[in-house]
């Protein structure tokens, strides 16, 4: 449940962020890994202060549009695939890679 997204001015932002990353599993230090960035970037977008840019705005996009259609299985395949890659760019690329991998059959 999120409940305390509502303090900057992107709270929105920051629920809806929140909400992705429970939905998934994980806790703030292991979405950063997966997203390449850090843990208090990833709370200062939960709590509004801050929204993501660049690399990290996409990668939430994709899993935005992904994530809701996922069956629970494919989430833990999505997990295990992401604590399996190297931080950095390659965190990115292997993301998108691995969701796209997921959805492949589903066209």
């Amino acid at each position: 449940m999120v409940r305390h997204a509502a303090y900057g001015p992107f709270r929105e932002d920051g629920a809806r962020i929140q909400a992705l990353r429970e939905r998934l599993g994980f806790d703030r230090r292991q979405f950063a890994f997966m997203l390449g960035t850090s843990e208090p970037t990833v709370w200062r977008w939960e709590f509004g202060y801050a929204r993501p840019e660049g690399a990290s705005a996409a990668l939430l996009g994709a899993l935005r549009q992904r994530v809701p259609q996922l069956p629970a299985a494919k989430k833990e395949d999505l997990a295990k695939a992401i604590g399996s890659v190297a931080i950095g760019a390659a965190v990115g690329v292997a993301l998108l890679v691995v969701i796209e991998a997921l959805f492949s059959g589903k066209k």
